[in-house]
């Protein structure tokens, strides 16, 4: 099935034009300056940032500042269940570094995202999973997202678990088009995450410490974002910021598709170091998505000693 990454020609989300000629205009040149500046600034708020990474962030940026400001077209292609349904849709670009997750990246918006659900029979169980991981994401975020209709995304997931397993063809198109409608309704309304798009990373601030403190080697993103949900709803539960029948359903739903709650511990210290490094933290407090009612999430952001009840 073909979708396009977001609504059509409008003035928010103007798909892009081919563009061929190598040479730079002074308002390319503009932009791969401030992009890159940008980026760079970023990249010395870390500490004890190796020279490597400089060069990564050059292969990174340059490249997609170019093309940003050539207004070139892109094309995404969503092999894995993950990408159909979260990362092909949306623009954003980003690389991992040693000292934390997702920290460099640019927004570049593709012409249009194709899906074909049979390369989804390439996956070994493992990364089918870890795309589910995403896809039990928007279940908890669904009313947030302020798509025109309900999709009802929870309770279809719950009812149509063993379809989903099984990989029964109209029930994960269905699946992925529940997904992107959630996710381009929440990148129409803010493109570059200057506030509602902060939804789409429920679960992913212990997600991404998780995979920074292990090396990117022991979790895929999929599994650390499912273990990030289940650690920040019981935070939730346990503060009363939800109900208990709603504490159950997420438990059960998880339970649905086999996933199970982080069962190791990593030193709260570290966590809480790479935390602060998160690009949602601020100079003094860490941005956590947290579930407030059923399908319903919320941001509070908490100074790094509050964290310390959390791992207890």
């Amino acid at each position: 099935m073909s979708k396009s990454g977001l609504k059509g020609r409008n003035k928010q989300f103007p798909l892009s034009r081919l563009y061929s000629s190598p040479i730079l205009s002074l308002v390319q040149l503009y932009h791969i300056i401030k992009f890159v500046s940008t980026f760079f600034a970023e990249i010395c708020k870390i500490q004890q940032v190796k020279p490597a990474v400089f060069l990564c962030v050059i292969s990174c940026v340059f490249p997609a500042a170019y093309f940003s400001s050539a207004d070139s077209a892109a094309l995404a292609v969503g092999s894995a269940d993950f990408s159909a349904v979260d990362s092909s849709v949306g623009g954003k670009t980003a690389i991992d570094l040693a000292e934390a997750k997702n920290i460099i990246g640019t927004f570049y918006q593709p012409k249009k995202v194709y899906i074909n659900i049979n390369f989804l029979n390439t996956l070994d169980k493992r990364q089918f999973m870890s795309g589910l991981g995403e896809v039990l994401k928007y279940a908890f975020i669904e009313e947030s997202c302020h798509y025109e209709n309900p999709l009802y995304l929870f309770e279809f997931l719950t009812l149509g678990c063993e379809k989903i397993m099984e990989k029964e063809p109209l029930t994960i198109i269905r699946m992925i088009e529940y997904c992107l409608h959630l996710k381009i309704a929440v990148v129409n309304q803010d493109e570059k995450e200057g506030g509602l798009r902060k939804i789409l990373n429920f679960g992913h601030t212990l997600a991404h410490a998780l995979e920074t403190i292990t090396k990117y080697k022991k979790y895929t993103h999929g599994e650390a974002v499912v273990l990030g949900m289940f650690f920040i709803i019981e935070w939730a539960y346990k503060k009363q910021y939800i109900s208990y029948s709603y504490y159950r359903l997420s438990n059960e739903l998880f339970a649905k598709y086999g996933f199970k709650p982080l069962d190791k511990k990593y030193p709260t210290e570290k966590l809480v170091e790479i935390m602060k490094k998160d690009k949602k933290a601020t100079s003094d407090k860490i941005a956590f998505i947290i579930p407030s009612e059923k399908k319903q999430v919320k941001e509070i952001k908490l100074a790094p000693l509050e964290l310390e009840d959390m791992f207890l």
